[in-house]
């Protein structure tokens, strides 16, 4: 079956309310957090208290538990007594990796990307712990995507292509891997056949030969497939209000210093003239040790 066509009415979804003017600065306002599932699988626990700070820093506001008054849960998936009475109750359900797209974005936007919502299995299930992935094509945050969705999927992500790989995830049908992976008769698909999976669709694990997941060049390889994520966009149907006296009492705490904000990947990458040459000398249990392999020692040297 070709893709249906996108030419669907789509219905209509909201971040804040668009009558509304809501301060750059406060693009959390109105937003009542609680969080499922990370709490649990989090080894860092100063990762969570981070996350706190920065959702309160833009003018949201995290609960301890979810209750009425909670708008969004923060949650990995959708197999949890707290996911199931959020969907009840049609609060809006969606991952860390969409608080990190809004942040750095500065605004409230529904989520677009199947890494924008809970995945359909319990935390640490692994529909995909038969496969062994390799991806052509993407590059940057797509690729980064891609590799967190092999690994949510509990797929093996390998960066190179070898007769070992049971499938090989294509932005296009093109490139030296491509090519490859047909001479070996390893499937390729596009980034759909992952994102179906994450989302539920775990048909698609026998499909990888079906027309949907053997269409490149899409417009959108990360757009979740609509009828996967209907009742997870519901609450997005409807605009989020912001009262007046919220608006009117926006005194926003301090912005973090940099080293806090950890929740974001800065944008700019430090070059290395930037940075300023160090100044004391680290004792020696905390001097790094570098290990090289396969290069050449000039290499090595420089």
């Amino acid at each position: 079956q070709p893709p249906p066509p996108s030419q669907q009415p789509q219905h209509q979804l909201f971040g804040h309310d668009p009558a509304v003017e809501i301060p750059e600065e406060g693009f959390l306002l109105g937003c009542v957090f609680a969080i499922a599932d990370y709490p649990e699988q989090m080894s860092d626990k100063q990762l969570l208290a981070t996350w706190k700070r920065i959702i309160q820093t833009h003018g949201g506001a995290v609960d301890p538990t979810f209750s009425s008054r909670c708008t969004h849960l923060l949650c990995e998936s959708q197999v949890s007594g707290m996911y199931a009475q959020a969907i009840r109750e049609r609060k809006r359900c969606v991952t860390a990796h969409w608080l990190n797209m809004v942040l750095k974005k500065k605004k409230l936007v529904p989520p677009h990307r199947a890494l924008h919502f809970p995945v359909a299995f319990p935390p640490g299930g692994k529909p995909c712990s038969q496969h062994i992935i390799s991806v052509t094509g993407f590059v940057d945050s797509d690729r980064d995507d891609l590799k967190l969705m092999a690994y949510l999927a509990g797929a093996k992500y390998t960066g190179y292509l070898c007769r070992g790989n049971t499938v090989l995830i294509c932005k296009e049908p093109t490139g030296l891997k491509y090519e490859k992976a047909k001479e070996w008769r390893i499937p390729c698909v596009n980034a759909q056949w992952l994102g179906d999976i994450l989302l539920g669709n775990f048909e698609a694990l026998r499909q990888v030969h079906y027309g949907r997941y053997t269409a490149f060049n899409l417009q959108e390889p990360f757009a979740p497939t609509p009828h996967l994520v209907f009742n997870l966009l519901d609450a997005w149907r409807v605009p989020l209000k912001v009262s007046a006296e919220l608006l009117m009492g926006v005194r926003l705490p301090p912005k973090p210093k940099v080293s806090d904000v950890t929740a974001q990947p800065s944008s700019k990458r430090a070059r290395i003239e930037d940075i300023p040459p160090p100044t004391k000398k680290l004792t020696p249990e905390l001097t790094p040790f570098v290990l090289f392999t396969g290069f050449e020692p000039v290499q090595v040297q420089q």
